[in-house]
C-alpha cells in the first residue's frame, strides 16, 4: 500500500509529464495547424520541466534513502533494547541464581566477580574475593592442573573442593566454560554444592552395607571388611580368628512360636555379639545371613582352647536363658577358624574352615540331644 507521502511525490511526477506531453503537442499543432495564437498561453518551457521533473525524482529517491536510513536507526535501536535487556536478564540471573558463579580471568586466574550464591558458600563478603587467586577457594589442591587453563579443555564438569574462609571444605560439582568477556579471555566456573548428597551417599552405602533387623554389618559388609583385614594381617604378621555362629533351633522357634519370635531370636543373637565384644578384641562382625553370624577377632590368649569372646557369650546367652519370662532356650554352635599370618590362607578358605567346625558343633549337640 502506497503511504500519503509517495503518493504525493507520484501526483507531482504525473503532473509533470502531463505539463510536458502538454508542451510537445502544442509545439507539433503549430509547426502543422499554425495554432499557436490559441494556446500560447498553456506553452510551457522545456527546460523546466526536465527540472522539475528531475528534481521530482531526485526528492524521491531522496525520500527513499531517508526511509532506509530510519528503518536502519531503528533497527539498531531494536538491537541495541534486546541487548540492554539481554545483559538484564544475566545480571539479574547471575545475582538470583542458587548455584555459585564466579568471572575468572584466565591469564591471570584472578576472580573478576562472584554472584550471591558463591559468597555465601565460601562465607566471605565481595570485596575480600574479588582479586584473589581462584585456587584460594575453588579446587586448592589442584594448582597447575586447570583442565581449561592447564589442560586445553573446552569444558569441564567434575567433583571438586570449595575451600571455605574458615578453612572447613566442601563437597561441589564444578563447571567450568571458556568465553570472551568485554574482549578479555575469561572463565566462568559454577558450583553446585554436594554436601547434602554426599551424605545421603554415605547413608546409602550404610545401608547397603548394613542388615536392617539387627543393626550389624550384613553379609557383604562383613566379608568386605575381613578381606581388607586379612591382607594387613599377613602384611603386619598378625594373628585373627574368624568364629561363626548358628542358631540350632531356628526353625523349631518359625514353626512354634511364629516368624516374629524367630526375628527376636536373630536381634537377641546379635545382641549378646555385640555385648561380648572388647574394642581391643573386635575387628568385625556381621549377620551372614537367615540365622547366621560372624566375628573377626584379633589374636588373644585362648582359655581352654577357645577364644575369650566365645566365652563371654555362652555366659550372657545362660542368663538370657535363665530369665522366668523365656518361651524357649536360645541355642547356639560355633566353630572357629585361625588365620596364620605365617602361613597364610584365602578369606574363602577360613570361612570354609569355620563354617565346618560350627557344623560339627551343631551335629554334635543334635546327637548328644537325641542319645539323652
Amino acid at each position: 500500500m502506497i503511504d500519503k507521502r509517495r503518493y504525493e511525490i507520484f501526483t507531482v511526477i504525473v503532473i509533470c509529464l502531463i505539463l510536458y506531453a502538454l508542451s510537445v503537442y502544442f509545439d507539433l499543432a503549430e509547426i502543422l495547424f499554425g495554432l499557436s495564437h490559441r494556446f500560447e498561453y498553456l506553452q510551457v518551457d522545456e527546460f523546466f520541466i526536465f527540472l522539475l521533473i528531475a528534481g521530482c525524482g531526485i526528492g524521491y529517491l531522496g525520500m527513499r534513502q531517508m526511509k532506509a536510513l530510519r528503518r536502519e536507526v531503528a533497527e539498531r535501536k531494536r538491537i541495541e533494547a534486546a541487548l540492554k535487556e539481554s545483559e538484564q536478564y544475566a545480571t539479574a540471573l547471575f545475582k538470583t541464581m542458587q548455584t555459585g558463579m564466579v568471572v575468572i580471568d584466565r591469564q591471570s586466574r584472578c576472580i573478576l566477580d562472584v554472584n550471591p550464591a558463591a559468597r555465601e558458600m565460601i562465607g566471605v563478603a565481595r570485596e575480600k574475593i574479588i582479586g584473589r587467586k581462584c585456587h584460594n577457594y575453588i579446587c586448592p589442591n589442584s594448582r597447575g592442573e586447570c583442565p581449561i587453563a592447564d589442560q586445553g579443555q573446552i569444558i569441564d564438569r567434575s567433583e571438586r573442593i570449595l575451600l571455605k574462609a574458615d578453612g572447613t571444605q566442601m563437597p561441589v560439582l564444578k563447571s567450568v566454560i571458556a568465553t570472551t568477556l568485554r574482549g578479555s579471555l575469561c572463565l566462568i566456573e559454577t558450583f553446585t554444592d554436594l554436601t547434602e548428597r554426599k551424605a545421603l551417599e554415605e547413608q546409602l552405602k550404610e545401608l547397603s552395607l548394613t542388615d536392617d533387623l539387627t543393626g550389624i554389618s550384613n553379609r557383604r559388609g562383613f566379608m568386605q571388611l575381613a578381606e581388607k583385614q586379612i591382607l594387613l594381617a599377613e602384611r603386619i604378621k598378625c594373628e585373627l580368628y574368624l568364629i561363626f555362629a548358628d542358631i540350632d533351633n531356628m526353625k523349631w522357634i518359625n514353626d512354634t512360636l511364629g516368624h516374629d519370635m524367630g526375628d527376636e531370636a536373630i536381634c537377641d543373637v546379635a545382641q549378646l555379639i555385640c555385648c561380648s565384644l572388647r574394642r581391643t578384641d573386635l575387628v568385625g562382625c556381621g549377620r551372614l545371613g537367615g540365622d547366621e553370624f560372624a566375628m573377626l577377632l584379633t589374636s588373644v590368649t585362648m582359655v581352654q582352647g577357645e577364644h575369650p569372646v566365645l566365652e563371654r557369650i555362652k555366659a550372657k546367652q545362660r542368663e538370657l536363658n535363665a530369665r522366668p519370662d523365656r518361651r524357649y532356650q536360645l541355642e547356639i554352635s560355633f566353630g572357629s577358624a585361625r588365620f596364620d599370618p605365617e602361613n597364610p590362607c584365602t578369606l574363602e578358605q577360613l570361612v570354609a574352615e569355620a563354617d565346618q567346625k560350627m557344623y560339627e558343633c551343631k551335629r554334635s549337640r543334635k546327637e548328644k540331644n537325641n542319645g539323652s
